[in-house]
């Protein structure tokens, strides 16, 4: 019953695709952001994990995972609805690659940004950069992290727009990507380092400059040169302190890597199977309005702020005993808020993510798009967690969403045999 209920949510997911494509004149949606990964991790949940010792998955948890997908579907219908025959105008971003404007070319992060910004990070954190740590960085919570936190959330929303931009100041966006990725790397924010990555790609992918088959071999070709570097990594750290890299450790941190990727799904599994989540949940509307909630408590100087780390551990691996306290974006929503709190949430969610989706689709250049592309890139993690609930997404998009309004005017080029203008450039 699993492999059919599998192949019953593959069938409704092409299916649906299909319809989008005639609503919205593509199928480079949210739907198909949301649903396609997660479909990916369902197949390693369903034919993979359970010869791995993994739990095995329940067909009802195929049902819920269905109904989730159906509220991104209500969602695109709704807003297509609204949209009318807007919901069909050709996409300016899909169609970047074949028409180069001297918009998307000149609205660019100038490297003076990039030089700057890269130095105060140097500043502050150069002497732990050179000892290979930088301490505890507290993320989620205003209040909590303190200066260095929001610094690095700056410098992460300038690594998305360095990421995604295609051609140009090749050498400067690499450097400060590099530094951006070695700060984050040695205090391990792992989901820092993979959404920036996620959106560069996700954007790249729907401008058409990165094709389909080179989006799937990235995604199963990172996630296995992470695991050898993690391996190599390990195997010199543990040469060092004189413990030796057998193969039963090896066989060890594969089963946990592994655990990783199916941590939300079979997490919800268990947690429909184990907890019985009721119908109105108490926490539900402070988690999702987790980072505005934890604002406005600092502000007043309320402390107790909202822990958006669930406290719930679930063994997913008996024989290992491999836990999970993620449930993916609606179990997490399940668990804090109920049935319906979970799908309220999920909806509105869903709709926010079409609303941005329709704005984002019609700019072109990396910087103008950060924002949106920040958005976008959590969806393609939906079979994990929410993100939208930490203030470091959201912190990081009022970033991009204010620097990707701005152009710096006598820093701009113009298109040969353009008139010369007085004033600034529109946003």
């Amino acid at each position: 019953m699993t492999y059919a209920g599998f192949l019953v949510l593959l069938c409704f997911a092409v299916l649906f695709s299909k319809h989008e494509k005639r609503l919205w004149a593509s199928g480079k949606t949210p739907f198909a952001f949301v649903v396609y990964p997660f479909l990916g991790l369902v197949f390693i949940a369903v034919f993979i994990a359970p010869s791995m010792g993994f739990r095995t998955l329940h067909v009802e948890t195929l049902l819920v995972i269905g109904l989730f997908f159906a509220l991104f579907a209500v969602a695109s219908l709704s807003l297509a609805r609204i949209a009318g025959e807007r919901a069909r105008a050709p996409s300016r971003l899909e169609a970047l690659a074949s028409r180069r404007s001297w918009a998307a070319e000149d609205h660019v992060v100038t490297n003076v940004e990039y030089f700057a910004l890269g130095g105060i990070l140097l500043l502050v954190f150069g002497a732990s950069i050179a000892s290979r740590g930088i301490g505890v960085v507290e993320k989620g919570m205003l209040g909590v992290g303190g200066f260095e936190s929001h610094l690095i959330g700056i410098g992460v929303a300038y690594f998305v727009v360095a990421a995604s931009q295609v051609g140009g100041q090749r050498a400067v966006r690499t450097a400060f990507s590099l530094l951006v990725l070695w700060i984050l790397a040695i205090n391990q924010v792992k989901y820092l380092i993979f959404v920036p990555f996620a959106g560069a790609l996700l954007y790249r992918w729907v401008s058409g400059q990165v094709s389909t088959w080179k989006v799937a071999l990235l995604a199963v070709g990172v996630p296995i040169m992470l695991g050898v570097a993690v391996y190599a990594y390990f195997g010199v750290s543990a040469a060092v302190s004189g413990v030796a890299l057998t193969s039963a450790l090896v066989t060890k941190l594969t089963w946990h890597l592994i655990g990783y990727l199916v941590a939300g799904i079979i997490g919800l599994d268990q947690l429909l199977l184990e907890l019985q989540p009721v119908a109105f949940g108490g926490g539900g509307l402070s988690y999702a309005f987790a980072p505005f909630v934890n604002i406005a408590r600092f502000i007043v100087g309320a402390g107790d702020y909202v822990n958006t780390v669930n406290p719930l551990y679930l063994i997913i691996h008996s024989s290992d005993l491999i836990d999970s306290n993620v449930f993916t974006v609606f179990g997490s929503l399940l668990y804090r808020a109920g049935w319906v709190g979970a799908i309220a949430i999920t909806l509105t969610y869903a709709l926010v993510s079409y609303w941005i989706w329709t704005r984002w689709r019609m700019r072109e250049s990396a910087l103008a798009c950060a924002a949106g592309t920040w958005w976008m890139a959590p969806l393609l993690f939906s079979w994990f967690d929410p993100y939208f609930t930490s203030f470091s997404v959201i912190e990081i998009l009022v970033i991009l969403s204010l620097r990707g309004s701005v152009r710096v005017p006598h820093l701009v080029r113009r298109a040969p045999g353009a008139a010369v203008e007085t004033g600034s450039a529109p946003a």
